[in-house]
């Protein structure tokens, strides 16, 4: 049932940010823009990528929560491959400077969130995403964290990191994201 409910909300933070996306200005072949210097990087297992393809979404409150997004593309915008999308949804709005994870903490200055998640889709097309403490019990490493250092009305930064699986499983293929960061416009 979680995995049905993460998956669901996963896809509709697609939906939201290919909506992002459609409303950026497009240059003669159709591809956005991507002047500005916006960005998302982050090393897959130490090897560093950087996507500048992006998008970001904070939304108001829906259903109780809070939401959004960061996704980052490879050359097109295609989400079947090299593609990388930071979500969350939390009972409050998102506060700068506040580390949010999908663990439960006790740290000053972090904050667990409803859904914190890293979901990626390898040259390949392989999708790998990361899984809460809810998940503890099938052996995943639940370490995600996304910080927002800057929230605008244009654009929004921050940094992220976790460990993403193939399946919910501990014993599945894994990959750890470091060094996560990003400037997206909003």
């Amino acid at each position: 049932m979680k995995k049905r409910i993460f998956a669901a909300f996963l896809a509709s933070i697609s939906a939201i940010i290919l909506v992002t996306f459609s409303g950026c200005t497009k240059g003669k072949d159709g591809v956005p823009n991507v002047a500005g210097g916006y960005y998302v990087k982050f090393k897959v297992d130490g090897n560093e990528t950087k996507y500048t393809y992006v998008a970001g979404s904070i939304n108001g409150l829906s259903g109780g929560q809070y939401g959004g997004g960061v996704g980052g593309y490879g050359s097109e915008i295609i989400m079947d491959k090299n593609s990388l999308l930071v979500t969350f949804s939390m009972s409050s709005p998102a506060v700068a400077n506040t580390t949010y994870t999908n663990y439960q903490t006790s740290m000053p200055g972090n904050q667990r969130a409803t859904i914190c998640a890293i979901s990626l889709r390898n040259a390949n097309g392989s999708f790998f995403a990361s899984w809460g403490d809810e998940f503890a019990g099938q052996g995943v490493i639940s370490d995600t964290k996304v910080k927002f250092t800057e929230i605008n009305t244009s654009s929004l930064r921050g940094t992220f990191s976790g460990t993403l699986y193939k399946e919910i499983n501990g014993n599945s293929e894994k990959h750890t994201i470091t060094d996560g960061e990003f400037f997206v416009l909003r």
